[in-house]
């Protein structure tokens, strides 16, 4: 698996498309969750995308700088192909993410808006739920902090994670 970071003008037009075709296969048409995917976040942020060694997208997820979603860092469209699932992308994905934010953003900490059914997911990497579920696009959702900072975000994922 090769893992890469790119800006979104980095990312070429072939490649953009197969992110989005992913996105919408995943997330509206899987999830039935209809919402405004193109949502303008994808410019300021950074992409993490997960290719096999065919060069297919494996995994992807988009991490934006504080002052976009939030006054935190935030990351989202964490998605990886349904033949995919059960590999672990997911977790390295998330987990290289948590490493760059850390890095890039780390005085900041992390804000995210979590699908509620992963709480406990995200809760084994350092989140915190803050306030209540809420619905957006016709999923409970809560958000969730994390302080980047913890001593629990080592340089490897943690065995045993689901993901």
């Amino acid at each position: 698996m090769r893992f890469s970071w790119l800006g979104f003008d980095e990312i070429g037009a072939r490649t953009w498309y197969r992110i989005l075709a992913l996105r919408q296969q995943v997330f509206i048409l899987e999830q039935e969750c209809f919402y405004l995917d193109c949502d303008g976040w994808d410019q300021p942020a950074e992409h993490l995308l997960a290719h096999d060694a065919c060069g297919e997208l494996a995994g992807y997820m988009r991490l934006l700088p504080p002052g976009v979603a939030y006054s935190e860092c935030s990351f989202g469209r964490l998605v990886t192909p349904e033949a995919r699932r059960g590999e672990r992308i997911g977790a390295l994905l998330m987990h290289l993410c948590l490493l760059r934010a850390r890095r890039l953003y780390g005085d900041f900490g992390m804000r995210i808006s979590a699908q509620l059914y992963l709480r406990d997911t995200y809760a084994r990497r350092g989140f915190t739920p803050t306030g209540d579920p809420y619905m957006d696009a016709g999923i409970l959702h809560i958000q969730m902090t994390h302080p980047l900072k913890s001593p629990a975000l080592h340089e490897r994922p943690a065995k045993g994670d689901p993901s």
